[in-house]
């Protein structure tokens, strides 16, 4: 089988992750895996699928999950996001991911679940006909597990945001003020993990600020499709801000942005969202940069993060 080359876009939510996959995957040989790491809760619940169907008919991942897990996969599925959250949580406590000898004894610890995700990537593959792939799991610990599997050549994007406001949006969406000192922290932590990871990971890594892939989407997904050695699309902007989606062969799934899920808009015009900086906001601005200091004041100066 064709080697696979998955581009991982990774940092926090609130930062457009679920738009530039799609801007991504325009071209028939890139597959958009959506948040990967939750395809086995919404299976589980047989979440609808952007194809119209719902996940157990969707034709691809309904395929997929047959060749893999049969036909009864329920018991499955169950075993899949418990040792999704094992892995994810063990990765998260391994300090240094640049460390051969400690990566491999994770991937030891977790080889089931590696070989499973594997078996699910080779059957999308002989689905899809791909061997292109973006995921927007977001979590780095994710993007690791995806490039323990083998044949990946895993490429890393961190789509970093000002942590203002991700904090702002976070508290909206929950309705708890202190929503955003928790994802604050997680923003924080993985800015640290992907800074570290970065040292290793060399031209396979790219950081991507929101700020700039909203003011220019057009340059900003030219970038990555270069870094990445991506299929180009040229027809898919019209100009720096205003693109057309298709949605044949998008197979995404909850929990991805919702509003962008339920609209499925075709025509859509990307733009910096700056509302979080009004300053009735101004506690969520604080809590933000408490919670991500050092890297959160010298980002929200302009000076980027770390990776």
């Amino acid at each position: 089988m064709t080697r696979r080359k998955i581009v991982a876009i990774s940092g926090s939510g609130r930062t457009g992750s679920t738009l530039l996959s799609l801007l991504l995957s325009q071209d028939k040989s890139i597959f958009n895996l959506g948040q990967l790491r939750d395809l086995w809760a919404a299976r589980a619940d047989d979440a609808p699928c952007s194809c119209g169907h719902r996940l157990s008919a969707c034709p691809v991942y309904s395929t997929v999950f047959r060749d893999v897990f049969g036909a009864a996969p329920d018991a499955e599925l169950s075993s899949m996001r418990n040792a999704t959250k094992s892995f994810l949580r063990d990765a998260s406590q391994l300090h240094d991911w640049s460390e051969p000898a400690a990566v491999a004894e994770l991937a030891a610890r977790h080889a089931a679940l590696i070989a499973r995700l594997g078996a699910v990537l080779d059957a999308l593959q002989r689905t899809t006909g791909a061997a292109q792939f973006v995921d927007a799991s977001k979590a780095p610990e994710m993007a690791l597990a995806l490039g323990l599997t083998a044949g990946t050549d895993l490429r890393v994007l961190n789509l970093v945001r000002d942590p203002r406001a991700i904090a702002v949006s976070w508290a909206r969406r929950r309705g708890r003020v202190f929503a955003g000192w928790e994802f604050s922290r997680t923003w924080a932590r993985r800015q640290r993990t992907l800074a570290r990871w970065s040292r290793s990971l060399g031209t396979r890594f790219i950081a991507i600020r929101y700020e700039d892939f909203a003011a220019d989407a057009r340059s900003t997904v030219e970038r990555v499709q270069h870094w990445a050695e991506l299929a180009p699309t040229p027809q898919v902007f019209q100009s720096a801000d205003r693109a057309t989606i298709s949605w044949a062969g998008q197979h995404l799934y909850p929990p991805a942005n919702e509003r962008v899920l339920a609209e499925r808009a075709s025509e859509v015009t990307i733009a910096p969202a700056d509302d979080w900086r009004d300053r009735r906001h101004w506690l969520q601005h604080v809590l933000a940069l408490l919670a991500t200091h050092p890297d959160g004041a010298r980002y929200a100066r302009g000076g980027g993060s770390r990776a």
